[in-house]
């Protein structure tokens, strides 16, 4: 279970699911029937290591005592909850995309006709579906870039480079953050200029 101040969610292996109490529903109880709810907001649960190393890693870390000096640990969290529902539907894409492909191929005989020709399979849509793939990455990204400014203030415009820069700047021997955003760096680019294409 986790408790955003004014969110109540529930991990489970399958998915994410939300509890709303009947006063969240209905504050001024003008139906005393009004139930509670229980509504899945994310399809895939503690069974997907993504989930893990998103949902549940970042709740651990933002509602620790070394964040909340920084900053507001259940405003950082609803961000880091919102890449997770931009990271999920970019999963849903692909999973849609691979079994498209698989029944695509399922019959499919790859040999040459009699008359010279072969069949080809075509699952239609591609682009708008690597497209919508790329918008889901490009809003995780945003979304992950306005994270990082809670805790990085004062990287303004010049985005990821920005943020490089000011790691680098900062002590090198407490971790190995630099070496890893230096890697992680040309991946973001691609991903940025391939949304933007």
């Amino acid at each position: 279970m986790i408790s955003t101040g004014e969110r109540l969610l529930i991990v489970k292996g399958k998915g994410v699911y939300e509890v709303k109490l009947a006063d969240q529903v209905d504050p001024e109880r003008t139906n005393i029937a009004t139930p509670n709810t229980v509504q899945r907001i994310l399809p895939y649960g503690a069974d997907d290591p993504w989930v893990g190393a998103t949902l549940l890693t970042a709740h651990h870390l933002l509602k620790g005592s070394s964040a909340q000096a920084k900053v507001d640990g259940d405003e950082a969290f609803a961000l880091v909850l919102e890449i997770a529902v931009d990271i999920s539907g970019a999963h849903q894409l692909h999973d849609s995309y691979a079994k498209a492909e698989a029944d695509a191929t399922a019959n499919l005989e790859p040999k040459i006709r009699p008359d010279r020709s072969i069949l080809v399979p075509a699952i239609g849509n591609v682009e708008t579906r690597c497209n919508e793939f790329l918008q889901r990455a490009d809003h995780a990204l945003r979304k992950l870039f306005r994270l990082v400014r809670m805790f990085y203030s004062d990287i303004g415009s010049g985005g990821w480079e920005s943020l490089k820069k000011k790691i680098e700047s900062e002590p090198q021997d407490i971790d190995n953050f630099p070496l890893f955003l230096a890697e992680a760096l040309p991946f973001l680019k691609l991903l940025i200029r391939a949304a933007y294409r």
